[in-house]
């Protein structure tokens, strides 16, 4: 029996965790928290659960995760609202209904992109053309083009634009000048045509505590506030890890820290100076800042609620964001666990999580203006907000580093932008016999924790048929 260590409990690791488990693996999970879940792990406080980032599953039982979960018997349960969302742009407000390609749906997302008139047939077209299923060669005509450019040659219409980088710059947590098309059109496509967005019932952090439980009834360990300190490898291959603990001997090492974290548990001396060279100029996704409220009344009805202002720009957001300029009115990406799960909050009450996407490198007094801002707008979408808080929780930067093991505080991972997609996403076989990378860094297409879910699914097969 092929003995595994999983670094990490995400998705990635939790998720592969269960399925090398499940084919008969000798498994063993390494979390360096006192928690499970990285990214995706909740806490609990005064009879509420909540989840340290802003989630939502964009296809449910119906995406990477459901089909993880179903290859293994994890018990994971989605649910949803219909409408599903609840949109502010601008001055405009409207209900999203589950389908999104329904002729309401597309009609309404048209209006509320304040559309010129001469460009509505050319709107329609655009989605049409985002949404219908597409072949190989068009995916690969679309790697080398940013999502940007790939609306510009088929649009100029500046609302549309907004609303929809406003959706790249949810899906991927970076700017449209940088996303790329494809990987914008692999993932946007599938979520609006499954019809199955939705919210693991009891909290985010069902999702890899279901995984890990699985491993555990398949005979796998699972030891948290056990950070991996060396990945051990002899005449090129791996032979184990270290830990404050000691010593796991493994004829497979599985990362979901990230290809950058792995060398460096690794040791730089095992890989070749071009690997290394490539690996420091891999991009990762932005940050983000959120405000989390336990409420004493329901703010809304739907699972998620979006606020941009008119013809949003991220790019702009950036540009005054690095001069030191908060902007009036930032795009907030809202969820309320318990429009769908009144499990995960006391009788009566309620939660409604808002977070907005940074990028790297802003001051602390910055960040906290921006959290400032946050709260000013959920005011005004929400008003009478601040007379119903139980409690608020706002999270910086470094609570975004404390959450994943990447050792950076992105709010994804690796970047999903041109060049590091397709044929240039990152082999998830490290140059390193037995050593393996999990989660968004490689293996994956998606949008967030159903990415690593996809690249979980992928990597256990590589795994699977190369150890047979």
């Amino acid at each position: 029996m092929k003995k595994v260590v999983v670094i990490g409990t995400g998705v990635g690791g939790s998720a592969i965790s269960a399925i090398l488990s499940k084919n008969g693996f000798d498994v063993s999970v390494l979390e360096r928290n006192k928690f499970a879940g990285g990214k995706t792990a909740s806490y609990e406080r005064d009879g509420f659960i909540c989840d340290m980032g802003v989630h939502s599953s964009p296809s449910g039982e119906k995406g990477p995760i459901g089909i993880a979960a179903q290859m293994v018997g994890a018990e994971i349960k989605f649910l949803s609202t219909d409408p599903i969302a609840y949109f502010f742009i601008g001055e405009k407000t409207a209900t999203i209904p589950l389908n999104l390609v329904s002729p309401t749906s597309l009609l309404k997302m048209v209006w509320l992109s304040d559309v010129k008139f001469k460009n509505l047939f050319g709107a329609m077209l655009l989605f049409l053309k985002i949404l219908r299923k597409q072949g190989k060669k068009t995916f690969d005509k679309y790697q080398g083009v940013s999502f940007r450019d790939f609306f510009l040659k088929h649009s100029e219409d500046k609302g549309l634009y907004g609303f929809l980088e406003a959706f790249a710059v949810l899906m991927f947590v970076m700017p449209s000048s940088e996303s790329c098309a494809a990987e914008f059109i692999k993932s946007f496509a599938p979520f609006a045509r499954n019809k199955a967005t939705g919210y693991p019932k009891g909290g985010y952090r069902q999702v890899p505590l279901s995984f890990l439980d699985v491993c555990k009834k398949n005979n796998g360990t699972v030891k948290l506030d056990e950070p991996v300190q060396k990945v051990r490898i002899e005449d090129g291959n791996v032979t184990g890890v270290e830990t404050k603990n000691g010593f796991y001997p493994a004829d497979i090492v599985v990362s979901n820290a990230g290809i950058r974290k792995t060398i460096e548990m690794t040791g730089e001396e095992h890989f070749t100076e071009n690997y290394l060279k490539w690996a420091s100029k891999l991009k990762d996704s932005y940050s983000a800042v959120t405000v989390k409220y336990a409420l004493d009344y329901q703010p809304m009805t739907e699972l998620v609620g979006l606020s941009i202002r008119k013809n949003y720009s991220f790019d702009k957001d950036i540009e005054q964001l690095n001069n030191g300029i908060i902007p009036k009115n930032l795009m907030l990406y809202i969820t309320c666990p318990t429009a769908v799960d009144s499990g995960v909050a006391p009788k009566g009450k309620h939660l409604l999580l808002a977070g907005t996407p940074v990028p790297d490198g802003l001051s602390s007094e910055i960040i906290e203006g921006i959290l400032d801002r946050i709260e000013e707008q959920m005011e005004t979408l929400y008003p009478g907000l601040e007379d119903h808080i139980i409690w608020k929780h706002r999270t910086n930067l470094e609570y975004g580093n404390l959450m994943g093991g990447r050792g950076a505080a992105e709010a994804i991972g690796l970047a999903q932008s041109v060049g590091q997609t397709g044929k240039s996403k990152p082999n998830p076989r490290m140059p390193v016999k037995g050593l393996y990378i999990v989660g968004c860094d490689a293996g994956g297409i998606g949008v967030g924790t159903e990415q690593a879910a996809d690249s979980a699914i992928n990597v256990s097969n590589i795994i699977i048929n190369e150890k047979r």
